[in-house]
């Protein structure tokens, strides 16, 4: 009996630990407030009948939903108990971050509503876009502004420089205190050939926020002119930023002093003939009137004479500077390239501002195939020789911008365009 009665004061001992049973405590996050670009308040109300038993209380954070006290460093610690408090989120960024209070209790962790802090919404989305080109000089700017936070807008424009990323203090602002949140802005006094860049701006109580950068460049209405070759050929020509270029490939068969340039008969003979020398893409005659003839490298070199008389090559610096005048080689070729049908698709940002109306005249390539040579890319490319012999001129279908190679070989066959002395 004295063996059981022992049992038994065990058995109740373990049973009657002394320990109570927790019992999870009411947690309500309240909603945040004094929200900056990098902070927040947040509080939080506590309710527990077992309040001493509450190790510590706080608030956790996440850009998940769910945040879990054991998985982030982004929490506070607010003390031991139950009760109400309120802390400050800091080291925040432009997100949007979960936020729920939590207490801890015998190594478990309570969690109360989630609440969403979202700073993206303090920050006014904004898109410009070019919306017409007024003359020679002016240019509108059409503005859209995305913004659904109660905080005020208290001005809004556009500003723009010479220079990248201009700003309020940088550029030229063009602002009002309106409320619209689509709105038209001119610029006014630019000159054609350069280079502008235009921001959108909107300011808040909590800052100036800017959005895309519009590269803009006035480019006048194309006037064509006209040039003829020894042979007759009748070409459109265009004036770029003072240069007079031909706004078609060259066709000639006889330099400008009457002698005759070498046609050749078959590919095999283009590959390898020693002298000046061209051919019709493919060696089809169809293919001329459109896209010109294809020249080698002799026909091009040293005092050939291959442009009308007053008119010349280019060199690489009049290709570069084209490019420049364009809005810059990586935007020129869609500048240059015609909105036509002989392009591939896509032609990718064909407008031919310019006049100079590039098609896709393909190229005779001496060492593909394993030097067996081929006739590439009609339909997607136009290739042109400057007058340094190996460096060439392209744009292709499937971007907006001019390139440029210095691997050509003499016996490559490109187009050819001329510029005025």
């Amino acid at each position: 009996m004295k063996r059981l009665a022992f049992y038994a004061i065990l058995l109740f001992s373990r049973c009657s630990s002394g320990e109570p049973d927790i019992t999870p405590p009411s947690i309500e996050t309240h909603q945040p407030t004094q929200i900056t670009l990098s902070s927040a308040t947040v509080g939080a109300t506590i309710i527990s009948s077992q309040s001493d038993l509450i190790t510590v209380k706080g608030v956790c954070w996440s850009r998940n939903p769910a945040p879990e006290l054991d998985k982030l460093s982004s929490k506070t610690e607010n003390g031991p108990g139950a009760g109400s408090f309120t802390t400050s989120l800091s080291g925040l960024s432009i997100n949007r971050y979960y936020v729920r209070a939590y207490a801890k209790a015998k190594d478990r962790v309570f969690y109360g509503n989630e609440v969403i802090l979202d700073i993206g919404a303090l920050v006014p989305a904004m898109a410009s876009v070019k919306k017409a080109t007024n003359g020679s000089d002016a240019v509108e700017i059409e503005t859209t502004i995305t913004y659904t936070h109660s905080m005020p807008i208290t001005e809004r424009g556009i500003t723009w420089s010479t220079s990248t990323n201009p700003t309020v203090t940088t550029g030229t602002l063009v602002g009002d205190t309106g409320s619209a949140l689509v709105f038209t802005s001119p610029i006014t006094g630019l000159s054609p050939y350069k280079n502008y860049y235009v921001r959108p701006y909107a300011k808040t109580d909590l800052g100036t926020f800017y959005g895309n950068t519009l590269e803009i460049i006035i480019i006048p209405p194309v006037t064509f002119g006209s040039v003829t070759d020894v042979d007759g050929n009748v070409y459109k020509t265009t004036t770029i930023n003072g240069k007079e270029w031909m706004a078609e490939n060259l066709k000639v068969t006889r330099y400008n002093d009457g002698t005759s340039i070498t046609p050749a008969s078959s590919q095999d003979e283009f590959k390898t003939i020693a002298t000046g020398s061209y051919i019709a893409y493919g060696n089809q005659s169809g293919n001329v009137s459109e896209f010109g003839y294809l020249y080698n490298g002799y026909a091009v070199t040293g005092d050939k004479k291959l442009c009308m008389t007053g008119w010349h090559l280019p060199s690489p610096g009049e290709w570069t500077q084209l490019g420049s005048s364009l809005g810059g080689m990586n935007v020129a070729g869609g500048r240059m390239k015609a909105p036509s049908g002989l392009w591939a698709s896509p032609n990718v940002d064909a407008t031919n501002e310019s006049g100079f109306s590039a098609l896709p005249g393909g190229s005779y390539c001496r060492v593909c195939l394993s030097n067996t040579g081929i006739f590439a890319d009609q339909g997607t490319d136009g290739y042109w020789w400057s007058s340094s012999v190996g460096t060439f001129y392209y744009v292709t279908n499937d971007l907006a911008s001019m390139r440029t190679r210095s691997s050509g070989n003499i016996n490559d066959g490109l187009s050819v365009r001329c510029v005025k002395d």
